[in-house]
């Protein structure tokens, strides 16, 4: 879905070496501006959960494609692969691999309930695990600013939690 709607924008669309979606859309500077978040969720996540962020990022791609002038900076925005982690029991894989912080040693022996090695699963959608051990700077998150926005949801159709992270610069913190 998301895929197709990517498509009818003028924007560069791409899958890095995680799994992670992202488009581009150029501005009048490199200085690009990062927005994402998720689309997979966990039970009872709440039916925006991360799917707010990137739906918001859609939109801000739809804006900036319809203005008569491009923006002043680049906007990229990055649907997360497997941040929930459901299935394997282990959260943000795919932003971790950008952050360069993913333990590669650790999410090759994970399974899920069936015993599928998450190496396996993820190389049927074209990532190779070992590939991401060299991944040890944020180089794509190197941009002026990065937000995510993200809704938590305790209990359905109560108790809403609005998440809004906006960062100036990117340092890894290991």
């Amino acid at each position: 879905m998301l895929r197709e709607e990517l498509a009818t924008m003028p924007v560069e669309v791409e899958q890095d070496e995680a799994g992670n979606l992202w488009a581009y859309f150029k501005g009048r500077s490199t200085d690009t501006v990062v927005v994402g978040s998720h689309l997979d969720s966990v039970p009872a996540g709440g039916w925006l959960d991360g799917a707010l962020g990137v739906m918001g990022g859609l939109e801000v791609l739809r804006s900036l494609a319809a203005a008569p002038t491009p923006p002043q900076r680049s906007f990229a925005l990055v649907d997360w692969a497997d941040e929930e982690g459901a299935r394997f029991s282990r959260s943000l894989f795919g932003s971790a691999a950008v952050a360069g912080t993913l333990d590669v040693d650790i999410v090759r022996e994970l399974k899920d309930r069936w015993g599928n090695l998450l190496p396996d699963v993820v190389a049927e959608h074209g990532v190779v695990l070992l590939s991401l051990i060299h991944i040890s700077e944020p180089t794509r998150l190197l941009s002026t600013s990065y937000a995510v926005f993200c809704l938590k949801q305790k209990k359905p159709k109560q108790e809403l939690t609005i998440h809004i992270c906006v960062t100036q610069t990117n340092k890894n913190t290991d």
